[in-house]
């Protein structure tokens, strides 16, 4: 509805200024991976490459993770792991031969996430400062969740090299900021000029994304159904023959927590729309797909990594969970839940792929580390072949279509 028709209408008007619609997003959403889809189109007179800036931006992500891991002190079989955690996402999957924008935002972020580890164990020099401030930059210019995405790290950053630098970290801070501005600088003004605000959120997509209520039953409320989305554990391994699905219990658990909480699980305050939320099965749509094996290792490996001191003790891969976890948490406190909310998990799933891959390569034997990945490599198999839009093994399916 408004990633391809904005391109057309770019093209068509030979300009990126706004122009008349009735599909506001077209207009006020973050342009970055149009602008790049609209380069393609241009040069290859066509459509037929405009999948590949989302498939590129995760071929980016698994190379990116592999990295991070290998700066958390991975070893080779833990950069591997989780490069291949990465690769298996469902949800990823799907999205990397779409012309959405959840995985374009991820690249930057993880792009984001391998600098700023470099400039805590090194010098925020002005080349580091306009590494981050690029990543941040590109990474709000593509998606607005790039922003709660990007903020843990910012903190981080700035709470690490406070210590270090103080009143020198005003130069480095200049430069990102200038940076961020400087490649949003004309969607803001855009926006402003038509809208009012620099994000141009028309008042009823604020309705449909922030958040009506704040407070502890709030946060709650919106951790568990965020989960949830993610819970089909029995149909992703195809199992519903032989163990009954939990999604129906899991439901009724969470209809009781929200009793005991005094919310409706369905509160308009925190979810959109009216009487949307349930606990989802599994799926092979890449707007609603969850992610169920790996939120289960992601179970694992802050388990192991609470149980085993030596991990616990490394004080680096503490604080890039405690990140990332943060930004989950803020993405919880700000935004409504809504059936497609696991397209907004992608750059979570990412961003935590590195924490298993580390944790699980030091803690058990590299025997079952090789198994884990064999049994997530072979379980991923469904969403490369079976994807509801663009299937390969269906009667009609991408290669006779």
């Amino acid at each position: 509805t408004y990633h391809m028709s904005r391109v057309v209408h770019w093209m068509q008007n030979g300009s990126v200024a706004h122009y008349p619609t009735y599909n506001l997003p077209q207009l006020f959403h973050p342009p970055f991976a149009e602008f790049a889809i609209l380069h393609l189109q241009i040069l290859s007179g066509g459509d037929r490459f405009a999948n590949l800036v989302q498939w590129f931006s995760m071929v980016g992500s698994v190379l990116g993770v592999s990295l991070i891991a290998q700066q958390l002190s991975a070893n080779a079989r833990g950069q591997i792991l989780a490069a291949v955690v990465v690769a298996t996402i469902p949800m990823g999957m799907l999205q990397s031969t779409s012309t959405q924008n959840d995985y374009a935002v991820c690249f930057w972020i993880v792009c984001l996430a391998h600098f700023v580890l470099q400039s805590v164990q090194t010098k925020l020099d002005l080349t580091q400062s306009a590494k981050v401030g690029t990543s941040v930059g590109l990474a709000i210019l593509t998606k607005s969740s790039g922003y709660i995405h990007a903020f843990p790290f910012l903190v981080w950053l700035f709470l690490a090299k406070l210590q270090q630098s103080r009143f020198k970290l005003w130069k480095p801070l200049l430069v990102v900021v200038v940076l961020i501005l400087a490649l949003n600088l004309n969607h803001y003004l855009r926006n402003l000029d038509l809208f009012g605000t620099p994000l141009g959120t028309p008042s009823n997509f604020t309705r449909e994304y922030k958040m009506e209520i704040y407070g502890i039953p709030a946060l709650i409320s919106n951790i568990v159904r965020n989960l949830s989305l993610h819970v089909d554990i029995v149909r992703y391994f195809n199992l519903q023959g032989v163990i009954t699905p939990i999604t129906g219990l899991i439901e009724k658990l969470i209809r009781i927590l929200h009793a005991l909480l005094g919310l409706d699980m369905n509160d308009p305050r925190t979810t959109f729309p009216d009487q949307s939320y349930q606990v989802p099965g599994i799926s092979f749509d890449e707007n609603v797909s969850g992610n169920p094996l790996h939120l289960v290792l992601i179970a694992g490996a802050i388990v192991l990594f609470l149980i085993q001191k030596r991990l616990r003790t490394q004080k680096l891969l503490l604080t890039y969970g405690l990140t990332v976890i943060g930004a989950f948490l803020l993405f919880c406190i700000m935004l409504k839940v809504q059936p497609y909310q696991s397209r907004h998990h992608l750059a979570l799933f990412v961003l935590f792929a590195v924490f298993i891959g580390v944790v699980f390569s030091q803690a058990l034997n590299y025997r079952i580390v090789n198994i884990l990945a064999v049994v997530i490599l072979v379980s991923s198999l469904p969403w490369a072949f079976k994807n509801t839009i663009r299937p390969v093994s269906t009667a009609q399916n991408v290669f006779n279509m």
